[in-house]
């Protein structure tokens, strides 16, 4: 046997392939020449009447059909297109052998079916999706059925659904991988129509055999009692085959509908407005209603059939309009009642009254052609039947319009109003001429008694009945071995059957099948003993639930399923339990909720006391290891654990730090965690940094591997003692640092380890202990250096009071400026030395040093200098030069505060308390100046300071010495 992917392959799926036509659309691999598959044409049979005859009212004339915007295409052909081949997408091409689409053209409410054939079925595939975009969006449909390496996929669709639709990929779970494989990469373009053509399918045209002998192999296929794929000899055995083989539940459309009864609507012709023909005093209206009333109750003794009726009276049901328009509005009726066929019943004429006998006009095969297909189908089975009663055979036959008159798309339509408006519905409407009124033979015998018109009424049942297989209602009967149903051809063995409205199984033995069955590879539960119906749908068996597909399916459903909006997992091919919990397929773990749930869980889940997440969109397997969501990073652990972690995690040989509980989201560069300050790294590291580590131009030591807390105050790393500043800071120390109450010296920028004993620091010669402090008591003062050994803190408690401070002005005898900072707040000296002592407070700012700065500063207030005494700044803050006047304040509180605050800058590490007023406070080195000797930049031990003079800041303690003893 040909490699099965080098043939284009018709393949006859039981259970799920419909067989109304053979409208094949497959890509194939290694295919030379493009398949046009024979198309099975309708021949339609022109009936030359030997007698003309009368045509009867306006329904029996010719209608003007209105051209529609859409088109709807009226045949499906077979198709295939050639595949190209690239090195970029050999590999998937040798995988993919062939997809089948059953319907190019699909005529709606009806369910497309779509074949993969993949590999040699020893890949071991989990599931098979597909993704197919559509009109409303991307669909995802997944395989249904499975037979080694053949895929069904099917959906069902409806008129709300019109548009194309074309496959775009192909998902494969291989061991909870998935795999996707794009079509369009792969050369293959598949698409069909619901009830809308695409463009293009007016190319497939079929072709003679004679016209192509290069066309490949066609190979059928059917699936056996096993399940197992086999070869038929042509497509007429695997028709065969299927027909036997295949459930009732699932059978053709002619012999068995979806619903669970079959509505008939049955026309008796003409009214007492629009008469019919008239002879041998008999009338045609009048017959009409009597022959439906007859048919109606002989379709009522079969079981699954209702039967709606047009008229039931004599009156005109639709009075306000023409006979077309009546007729038009009695088939939209019968639509909206839910109609599957349309009979209308007439009696005929002609001039000759030899003319005699039965015929029946179906639709033609224009636009909806399987509208006219099934038509012909019961016409036949009707003409059949009225013969078998006496009547002579005519002939059934079609007729098109005889005026020009098309439908929707261009073809020609119709004669009769009948066949245009139950076409237009989707329904196939027939015209029962049973007999002639002109003939008197037809009349004796079957029109002037009621008999005779039974006859015609029973004929007419017994055809329509024989179309959808239905059968005169049977009986149950129980024994100690079981249920049988007895019908009126005995008792039913070995088939489906619908019994009102439910799907049973018989066996060989004719016993009604309880429970779980598996037939022809496919698993059903039909009920209990005392039950036996099939369920369909979600069932709740022994504590667990199932599916078992739609109303007309009840297959039950294994491993993923796509349902509404949410993904199920049934389970092996042998199991079909919806799980619900924690459940693991292949090597990924899965959450399906709630024990009555069952629904995969995406995103985010809280799950017992933890959070976990699972992918969105169809992927759903629980995330494990480090990932990316949106612009944030988190960790979930390993395989085995998969719960969201939170603070401070080690994953693999590095800690991070994922926020508090319930957060989770890596954290990157500074982070306080239990009063400790931890450093990890810059966005999209997150690594706890350890060890020594340089931020700009300074060093920070975060402990051991396992420790990563930053190091605050003295810290002996090896055996060398360093000092990281308070808490907030961190930064290793390095040159003089005053701890306490001590000086020390930590060595340069890029050392910083505490010196001990003699160190000659930039030429002068020091002694520290050896617990690092500077030891001047033993005469070991620094030479050639202008650092005073006295000092006075700028930061600390004021010492003291505002009397001391205005008492120490006026021993100055220099006027206070009352008009001048009256204006500014300050009309008195005591209002002045109160707003200094307040301003200083506030900041931990020693008054006195603020106070006696500005009298050395101001000249006691008179203002003598570049500054003016309106800008309310004393202390020079921005006068660098002579000439230069400085920054100016809006009163005088806020030129003290300024002062203040950029006496703390130089005197002090701790952050202000109030709104910086002060523009130059982000110039200062802060704390560079502890003490008020230090002011000085000469006498500063870090060459910098507030002034250049020598003696300032030792000026200013002078002062502060004085004023004391106010």
């Amino acid at each position: 046997m040909k490699s099965l992917w080098k043939k284009y392959t018709s393949l006859f799926l039981l259970v799920t392939l419909l067989f109304t036509s053979l409208p094949i659309q497959v890509k194939a691999e290694e295919s030379e020449n493009p398949l046009n598959s024979e198309v099975n044409e309708e021949i339609e049979k022109q009936t030359n009447q030997e007698d003309t005859l009368i045509e009867n009212s306006e329904e029996e004339s010719e209608n003007n059909i209105e051209e529609q915007n859409t088109i709807e295409e009226s045949e499906s052909v077979e198709q295939q297109s050639e595949n190209e081949s690239s090195s970029s997408n050999g590999e998937e091409e040798q995988r993919l052998n062939y997809i089948y689409i059953e319907k190019p053209y699909l005529q709606t409410p009806e369910t497309q079916n779509v074949a993969v054939s993949w590999g040699d079925g020893t890949e071991e595939i989990d599931t098979m999706t597909a993704n197919v975009n559509g009109p409303f969006g991307e669909e995802i449909w997944t395989a249904t059925k499975k037979s080694e390496e053949i895929y069904l996929f099917e959906k069902a669709y409806n008129e709300q659904a019109k548009g194309i639709y074309q496959m775009e990929s192909l998902n494969l779970t291989i061991h909870g991988e998935v795999h996707t494989y794009k079509l369009s990469e792969l050369g293959i373009e598949a698409q069909f129509g619901v009830d809308e053509e695409y463009e293009g399918i007016e190319e497939l045209k079929p072709v003679g055999k004679e016209e192509d002998t290069n066309v490949a192999e066609i190979a059928t296929y059917s699936i056996d009692e096993s399940g197992d794929v086999v070869e038929q000899e042509s497509i007429g055995d695997a028709i065969e085959q299927a027909a036997q083989d295949t459930p009732a539940v699932l059978s053709n459309e002619e012999n068995a509908r979806a619903s669970s009864k079959i509505v008939v609507a049955l026309d008796p012709g003409h009214d007492s407005k629009h008469v019919g023909a008239s002879a041998n005093n008999v009338r045609e209206e009048v017959l009409t209603l009597k022959i439906a009333q007859y048919c109606k109750a002989e379709l009522e003794k079969y079981s699954g059939v209702s039967v709606y009726m047009t008229r039931t009276t004599a009156a005109c049901p639709y009075p306000g309009g023409s006979s077309s328009y009546d007729i038009s509005k009695r088939v939209e009726a019968a639509a909206n009642a839910g109609a599957d066929i349309y009979v209308s019943i007439h009696l005929n004429s002609a001039t000759s009254t030899s003319a005699n006998g039965a015929e029946v006009i179906y639709p033609n095969s224009s636009w909806k052609p399987q509208v006219g297909a099934d038509g012909k189908k019961m016409a036949e089975l009707i003409e059949k039947e009225l013969v078998g009663i006496g009547l002579n055979e005519r002939s059934i036959y079609s007729k098109n319009t005889t005026v020009g008159g098309t439908y929707p798309d261009g073809s020609v339509s119709d004669y009769y109003t009948v066949q245009i408006s139950a076409k237009e519905h989707g329904i196939p409407g027939i015209i029962v001429e049973h007999a002639f009124v002109t003939n008197k033979s037809d009349v004796n015998n079957y029109l002037n008694n009621e008999a005779g018109l039974k006859k015609l009424g029973v004929a007419d049942a017994t055809g329509i009945a024989k179309y959808y297989g239905l059968t005169k209602g049977g009986n149950w009967e129980q024994d100690s071995k079981g249920r049988r149903y007895k019908s009126g051809s005995g008792y039913l063995k070995n088939t489906w059957y619908q019994i009102d409205g439910s799907w049973y199984r018989f066996g060989e033995d004719g016993y009604m099948k309880t429970g779980f069955q598996k037939i022809n590879g496919y698993t059903y539960y039909l009920g209990t003993s005392s039950d036996g119906a099939m369920k369909t749908g979600w069932q709740k068996i022994d504590n667990a639930w199932y599916y078992f597909g739609d109303v007309n399916d009840g297959v039950m459903r294994t491993g993923w399923q796509y349902m509404g909006s949410s993904w199920y997992y049934f389970g092996d091919v042998n199991d079909g339990v919806m799980k619900t919990g924690w459940c693991k397929v292949a090597t990924t773990w899965y959450y399906f909720g709630s024990v009555n749930d069952g629904i995969m869980k995406m995103g985010w889940q809280y799950i017992g006391s933890g959070w976990y997440y699972f992918g969105s969109s169809n992927q759903g397997g629980m995330r494990t290891g480090w990932q990316q969501l949106g612009s944030n990073w988190y960790y979930f652990g390993d395989s085995n654990g998969g719960a969201m972690r939170s603070g401070l995690t080690k994953a693999g040989k590095y800690w991070y730090y994922l926020g508090e509980a319930g957060s989770g989201s890596m954290l990157t560069g500074w982070q306080m965690i239990k009063d400790k300050k931890y450093y990890f790294g810059p966005a999209n590291d997150g690594v706890m940094r350890t060890g020594w580590q340089q931020f700009g131009s300074n060093w920070y030591y975060f402990g051991d591997a396992d420790d990563g807390s930053m190091k605050t105050g003295w810290c002996q790393i090896a055996s060398t003692w360093y000092y990281f500043g308070n808490s907030n800071d961190g930064v290793m120390k390095t040159g003089w640092q005053y701890i306490g109450s001590d000086w020390y010296y930590f060595g340069n920028a890029n050392e910083g380890g505490m010196r001990t004993g003699w160190q000659e620091i930039a030429g002068v010669w020091y002694y520290f202990r050896s617990g690092g402090a500077y030891d001047a008591s033993m005469g070991h003062t620094p030479k050639n250096t202008n650092v005073p050994e006295g000092t006075y803190l700028i930061e600390g408690k004021t010492e003291v009071t505002v009397n001391q401070m205005v008492n120490y002005f006026k021993q100055s005898k220099k006027t206070y400026p009352k008009d001048a900072l009256g204006k500014g707040g300050a009309s008195t000296i005591e209002q002045f030395c109160q707003i200094y002592y307040e301003e200083a407070e506030k900041e931990n700012i020693k008054a006195e040093v603020a106070f006696a700065q500005s009298m050395k500063e101001t000249g006691w207030l008179q203002f003598g200098g570049s500054v003016k005494i309106e800008q309310y700044n004393f202390a020079g803050l921005g006068s660098t030069t002579v000439g230069v006047t400085g920054e100016t304040f809006h009163n005088v509180r806020e030129g003290v505060r300024a002062q203040i605050q950029h006496l703390k800058a130089y005197g002090s590490t701790q952050p202000l308390n109030q709104k910086c007023v002060d523009t130059r406070f982000k110039y200062v080195t802060r704390g560079n100046s502890i003490y008020v000797e230090w002011l000085g930049i000469p006498n500063n031990p870090y060459g910098k300071g507030w002034a250049a003079d020598g003696g300032y800041g030792v000026g200013i303690v002078k002062m502060i010495k004085n004023m004391k003893k106010m």
